[in-house]
């Protein structure tokens, strides 16, 4: 067709209206292959996974002009992967988001860089979906009109639809101060859900300890430091504020608070126990030293001494106001876990042994015995019997009281089919007194020892969890997830071993004890 009209337009001399010139056809040949090419690099002579890299640390601020590059423009910019990447980066940033209410009631979304101090007015928000129906998608964004004063349940903001770039892919947390005529967004979550410390440690974490008396969380780790967060926890508002940091001169193994919340304890491989007055802005200080790796430390109320367990095997308790120790006690072997609950005080050693001391006369042993698992010891809890992890995915629960022993029981757990994951960290509950393990498997899950069955599984994480925590009234349960070593040096790749600091927030039938069902007392 295209031939016969040439030809009748050259033969008579007429231009025929649909006749496409030279330079419009190129024109439109290059925009063809380059919106219809769905092979075509992003960046080309560049592996896609490169450019990702390459966009990821482009301000968000272009990224707008970037979906109209082309189709696969557009889609790399709402990706998951450039988010990942972003995340992995620390490249994401903080952005202010206003939606506000103009003529005829409607709403109009924009959004403010405060780097740049540029406005951009964003596409609608896709669908507007019930509580009900939030459920299927990321709806944890929430609004409230200031304008409202009957206080009517709010509706939520749906992220199901992919069309649109979500202007809150990369925040956990936006306020907006206003008037009547402007909306406040805020981030929420549901019960039961975890969410994402800010700025994690460098490398792998070694403990968490929340402060006694507020929800300051802190973590220690491979990268020396140790560092404080305050956990902002409203209702269902939830946020992570970075407050502090000090550091050691080699990894830092252990943390522990002074019952009183003004103080917190550490100890490491520099083999210095360290003494940091943190909330009354002090600087740290050396209050003891080992002859090797302090492994575990704990704060003792009761006689207002701090005891550390270390790799060279003794005990020392320390009065924080004098040099030398109070008393140093000699261990079988290397301190490996420590727990206190006055008067009880139990240490878990290398060749699985466990010494329990009466802390009411804390220089002889009270009582040692064997582990009633077979391999080495991770981890201990005493809540009032002690409870022992270990390498093997068991736990063991044994009771002190001789009259008791015919009670004593161990369950597995952490493991699937036949890989078998240590059990790294023991916790009780502080109002339920149920208790929590977490695992090498990268997954934790809530037990109750009196009916004996467990009350929460959790799905695993894709890297181990070394150590978890309750804080003071058990609304919180932080643990991390990175590299735990268990597999060696040679197995670590630092591409993909990041560090997480997660915060979950359990439901009341996750951590509250079931009655005893049936006569065996098993579900």
């Amino acid at each position: 067709m295209g031939t016969i009209l040439s030809h009748n337009s050259s033969k008579t001399g007429v231009s025929d209206p649909f006749e496409v010139s030279q330079a419009e056809r190129c024109k439109r040949l290059r925009l063809s292959t380059s919106t219809c090419d769905e092979d075509a690099r992003l960046i080309p002579s560049l592996p896609d996974e490169i450019s990702i890299q390459i966009l990821a640390r482009v301000p968000r601020i272009h990224y707008l002009n970037f979906k109209l590059v082309s189709r696969a423009w557009k889609a790399a910019m709402v990706s998951t992967e450039l988010f990942i990447v972003r995340k992995e980066l620390g490249t994401t940033e903080e952005w202010l988001y206003v939606l506000t209410k103009v003529e005829n009631a409607k709403l109009m979304w924009y959004a403010v860089d405060p780097l740049s101090r540029r406005w951009q007015r964003l596409p609608p928000m896709p669908n507007v979906t019930f509580e009900d129906d939030s459920r299927r998608g990321l709806a944890g964004l929430r609004m409230w009109s200031m304008a409202d004063v009957q206080n009517r349940s709010a509706p939520s903001l749906s992220a199901s639809s992919s069309s649109l770039d979500n202007p809150f892919h990369e925040h956990s947390l936006s306020m907006v101060e206003s008037d009547t005529n402007t909306w406040k967004v805020i981030a929420t979550r549901r019960s039961g859900t975890a969410e994402l410390v800010s700025q994690p440690p460098n490398d792998s974490v070694s403990s968490l300890s929340f402060n006694p008396k507020s929800n300051i969380l802190v973590a220690t780790s491979w990268d020396n430091q140790v560092r404080c967060w305050e956990i902002v926890h409203s209702g269902l508002n939830v946020g992570s504020v970075p407050k502090a940091s000090v550091s050691h001169d080699q990894p830092v193994l252990c943390s522990t608070w002074k019952d009183d919340g003004t103080t917190v304890f550490s100890g490491g491989c520099d083999k210095q126990v360290k003494m940091w007055p943190l909330l009354s802005g002090g600087q740290p200080m050396t209050i003891g030293m080992h002859d090797a790796p302090v492994k575990e430390i704990a704060w003792i109320p009761e006689m207002n001494l701090l005891v550390s367990g270390s790799w060279d095997k003794t005990l020392k308790y320390w009065d924080t106001r004098q040099p030398n120790p109070v008393h140093t006690q000699l261990l079988p072997e290397r301190c490996y876990a420590l727990t206190v609950r006055y008067p009880l005080m139990v240490a878990g050693t290398a060749d699985r042994n466990v010494v329990v001391f009466n802390l009411q006369n804390p220089q002889t042993e009270f009582k040692r015995i064997i582990s009633p698992l077979k391999y080495q010891t991770r981890c201990v809890a005493a809540f009032p019997d002690h409870k022992v992890g270990s390498i093997e995915g068991r736990v063991g629960v044994h009771h002190l009281d001789d009259a008791q022993q015919t009670k004593n029981f161990t369950f597995k757990c952490h493991r699937e089919g036949n890989e078998i994951y240590s059990v790294n960290s023991l916790n009780f509950h502080p109002i339920h007194h149920t208790f929590a393990t977490a695992g090498s498997d990268g997954a934790f899950n809530f037990w109750d020892k009196d009916s004996k069955q467990r009350l929460k599984a959790t799905s695993r994480c894709n890297q181990p969890i070394p150590c978890s925590t309750f804080n003071n009234d058990g609304s919180i349960f932080a643990y991390s997830v990175c590299y735990d070593w268990s597999k060696g040096a040679e197995n670590h790749n630092p591409a993909t071993s990041k560090t997480y600091i997660f915060l979950h927030f359990p439901q009341e039938s996750e951590v509250k004890g079931k009655p005893r069902t049936g006569a065996t007392g098993r579900k």
